[in-house]
């Protein structure tokens, strides 16, 4: 669905995606991560607020042992794709990532 909507930033799509998201307790790593993917790439370059608040909320919630998932990458990925183009909006969500996360290789994946 991320690659069909490239770049359209829908927001019925965004409802129907961020709704597994917001939900993370009982989502597995491999599912946040594709759905962060997939909504980077619908609104690559917007800075969506909403949808870079739930990524960075997945990466503080989930433990040390579950963010060294491979799959993490497509989290911070999706929060790149995001701000693409944005420098000045991501400077914001680059330092939000750098405290909490330091002693995780989340805040290594997204730097």
């Amino acid at each position: 669905m991320g690659y069909a909507y490239a770049g359209k930033a829908h927001e019925d799509i965004r409802q129907e995606l961020l709704g597994p998201m917001l939900d993370e307790a009982e989502e597995d790593m491999d599912v946040l991560g594709f759905l962060a993917l997939a909504l980077g790439l619908i609104f690559i370059g917007t800075g969506n607020d909403e949808i870079a608040g739930s990524i960075l909320s997945i990466l503080q919630i989930k433990e040390g042992t579950t963010l060294t998932s491979t799959h993490t990458r497509f989290l911070s990925l999706g929060l790149g794709l995001l701000y693409f183009g944005m420098f000045c909006s991501f400077a914001l969500s680059l330092s939000l990532i750098n405290l909490p996360l330091n002693s995780h290789l989340a805040s290594a994946y997204s730097q």
